[in-house]
């Protein structure tokens, strides 16, 4: 019998830890599980399969969102908060004029880091130094 894991600590706490064992044990091995022909019929991976390159759309994302002379619709997705450009901020979905959050700002910054671009000084702007204004 395999349990999964660890018992707790206490006098109270290794009664019922003991009593959840013999449970357990009565009922045989509760790692097993039944065969459902159907899902035994399924293939193991799909036909069609394509892996994306997580990397690659990284950067892609990094180079849109932190253009700030980007045209389009909704563009540039990157906004200056005030005219002294001290604090930045990236709507939470595309089309928010108003407003963006935390975890938007700096998911993006260290999402970039984490593929290596340099967001000490991206573009001649320290992106990590603005960051800290999300924590204030």
């Amino acid at each position: 019998m395999t349990l999964y894991f660890k018992p707790p600590r206490g006098i109270r706490s290794g009664l019922l830890w003991a009593a959840l064992k013999m449970a357990a044990a009565a009922h045989g091995d509760v790692s097993s599980s039944a065969s459902l022909p159907f899902v035994d019929s399924m293939p193991a991976a799909p036909a069609v399969w394509h892996v994306l390159d997580w990397r690659k759309r990284a950067i892609a994302f990094d180079r849109i969102v932190f253009d700030e002379n980007a045209r389009g619709i909704h563009m540039p997705l990157l906004k200056w908060v005030g005219a002294s450009k001290e604090q930045f901020m990236i709507p939470s979905y595309v089309g928010l004029y108003k407003g963006g959050e935390a975890i938007c700002c700096l998911a993006a910054v260290v999402g970039g880091r984490l593929v290596d671009a340099d967001k000490g000084n991206a573009r001649g702007t320290d992106w990590l130094r603005l960051s800290q204004k999300w924590f204030s």
